[in-house]
Parts: C-alpha cells; sequence; structure tokens
C-alpha cells in the first residue's frame, strides 16, 4: 500500500462528450475549484490536515498547458 493517497482533477467537456486529466496526483483533499474568468484556469485549495497541523495551498492549474503553480503554501497550526 502506497504511503499517500494521490488524486487527480478532471473537466468533463459536456458538448465534445470528453473527460480530460488537468492534474495528476494531487492530494485526495483538493476543495474549492472555481474557473478563471475567462475559462482557460481553475483555482483550488490543496491539503492534507493532520493532527496538531498539516499543509494547505493554493493553487492554480491552466486547463490546456496542464501547468500548475502554487499561488501560497503554509502550514496549519493546532490552536
Amino acid at each position: 500500500m502506497a504511503d499517500e493517497v494521490r488524486g487527480d482533477i478532471f473537466v468533463l467537456t459536456l458538448g465534445a462528450r470528453t473527460l480530460d486529466k488537468v492534474v495528476e496526483g494531487t492530494t485526495p483533499n483538493a476543495v474549492l475549484f472555481s474557473w478563471s474568468p475567462d475559462s482557460q484556469e481553475i483555482a483550488y485549495i490543496e491539503g492534507f490536515p493532520t493532527f496538531g497541523g498539516g499543509i494547505m495551498a493554493a493553487r492554480i492549474v491552466n486547463v490546456q498547458s496542464k501547468q500548475s503553480r502554487t499561488l501560497l503554501k503554509d502550514k496549519l497550526i493546532k490552536s
């Protein structure tokens, strides 16, 4: 069994009935997806919270090039 569970992000094009993988191997905790105004990019929050902390990141992926970048990454601190 793998030490870490990974997930993928897909875009479904209804008219063409295609499913396109745009991100491979993100954490399974990717949430809060939002399209850019020009529909070229998707922003999302990715994280892996753990007891006593974890790491969260705000990321953007370009749907055409499938290149992603991290906008912000921070440790979660248990209060």
